[in-house]
């Protein structure tokens, strides 16, 4: 009786051990690029950068047009345990066409639309669903496609998908900062009685419009000039101290309201010490101001200068 219960002990463990060696996911990434390696062609996805075994058929679909408004989404089977093992199963192709209205319409702030979403059958028990964002860059006239999909359940409706999402991977739903989310978009939920609750939030707030947008660079530009006031009274005295924390004592206010400004006057800074070298008392009024923004009170006896406060902010950002 033992031999017998022992022989079904080994064979349980042996069929789950196979079992576990075959488990597969269902991976949706967008395509980064194409290579060719002999006669094999590849598709090279982003983040992991993973390449995925592909047909000339397919490789040259993807090298049909590499225009900004063109953008790929590679949908893949892996082995949990040979993630080199990877089988293309779907591939979606977006695109926009962009007017000359579009390409005028560039602000003072890097913003987003929310132009697309769908939802296509992968398999018997997966779905796929994506978001296709207009990446809208400040101070010039480009646009980048930025589809983005995340794989599902299969599920009746898109009310009952996104709830899932909701569930699972909360973090999709939330909109990119400063997102205009289209009308045609909106009227979609609309139809499909979807409440967007997780999508909004300070950084991009309900019922934002391109309007608002430019209203908002007018504002930024606007208090980042105030910013650089208050910045030259606190360097303005006392003119023989070689101290820094002196010039704060003697312009607490102007200095309070840097750091009141919070990500304005963080992103502002940064852009000034990106722009130049210089490393000397502004830089240090501002690495101060900045790291009072951040919370960053660990880091201050660590650094001797503004510049190199910068550089060891930088490093920890990647």
């Amino acid at each position: 009786m033992k031999k017998i219960i022992f022989i079904i002990l080994m064979i349980t463990i042996l069929v789950g051990g196979y079992a576990g060696l075959r488990m597969k996911t269902i991976v949706a990434e967008q395509v980064y690029g194409t290579s060719i390696c002999g006669t094999d062609c590849y598709a090279t996805v982003t983040k992991s950068s993973k390449h995925i075994p592909s047909t000339n058929a397919e490789l040259r679909s993807m090298q049909d047009d590499s225009r900004l408004d063109t953008a790929f989404i590679v949908v893949y089977e892996e082995n949990r345990w040979f993630e080199s093992h990877a089988k293309l199963i779907k591939l979606l192709k977006f695109q926009r066409t962009f007017s000359e209205e579009d390409y005028a319409n560039n602000t003072t702030l890097d913003y987003a639309k929310l132009v697309e979403e769908s939802i296509e059958s992968v398999d018997r028990d997966h779905m796929v669903m994506t978001r296709v964002y207009e990446i809208h860059h400040k101070n010039d006239s480009t646009i980048d496609l930025l589809p983005e999909s995340i794989i599902t359940p299969v599920l009746s409706n898109p009310k009952d998908v996104k709830a899932w999402i909701a569930n699972n991977d909360p973090e999709y739903l939330k909109l990119k900062q400063l997102t205009v989310v289209d009308s045609e978009l909106l009227s979609q939920w609309k139809l499909e009685q979807y409440t967007p609750e997780l999508e909004y939030c300070a950084q991009s707030p309900e019922g934002l419009t391109f309007e608002k947008v430019v209203n908002m660079g007018e504002q930024k530009i606007a208090t980042e000039q105030i910013i650089d006031q208050k910045l030259g009274v606190i360097m303005s005295s006392p003119a023989t101290a070689s101290n820094p924390h002196d010039y704060i004592k003697e312009h607490q206010a102007e200095f309070d309201y840097l750091v009141s400004k919070g990500d304005v006057t963080l992103d502002h800074f940064l852009n000034k010490f990106n722009v130049t070298d210089e490393n000397g008392l502004q830089e240090y009024i501002m690495a101060l101001a900045c790291a009072d923004i951040v919370n960053d009170e660990e880091t201050l006896e660590t650094w001797s200068s503004g510049r190199e406060w910068y550089q060891q902010y930088i490093k920890n950002l990647h």
